[in-house]
């Protein structure tokens, strides 16, 4: 029993000093990123676009918005790319929309006093 117990643990601890796997790093990214100045809001906004790139130049698209393109535009250019390129949908591309005040892009705005708990959260934002 002790045999095999001493077996185990050498094991266990000389695995990974044997194996000397070369590892490489490289940087993935889907699509470009353009900012517009916003005259409206006085800021730079970042708009992310991907195009599947089975998708030739001179071919219609259909034009798919993202709000909040921070959290989620790799994950839905990924699932556009592949509904593209299984012909699930027609040839789209994605533009998303970064946020940079949640609050203001997302909620409406508060005119006048607060009446309710939410609008004097969102006032307070």
């Amino acid at each position: 029993m002790k045999l095999l117990l001493s077996l185990v643990l050498i094991l266990t601890f000389s695995t990974p000093l044997l194996s000397h796997a070369k590892t490489t790093i490289t940087d993935i990214t889907a699509g470009k990123k353009v900012i517009f100045k916003s005259k409206i809001l006085n800021e730079d906004r970042p708009i992310k676009i991907f195009i599947p790139d089975t998708v030739k130049d001179d071919q219609p698209l259909y034009v798919i918005y993202l709000l909040d393109g921070v959290e989620h535009f790799h994950t839905a250019s990924g699932v556009i790319k592949s509904l593209v390129d299984y012909e699930q949908i027609p040839n789209a591309m994605l533009v998303g929309i970064d946020t940079t005040n949640r609050v203001r892009d997302y909620l409406p705005k508060v005119q006048g006093e607060p009446k309710t708990e939410f609008q004097t959260f969102v006032k307070n934002k």
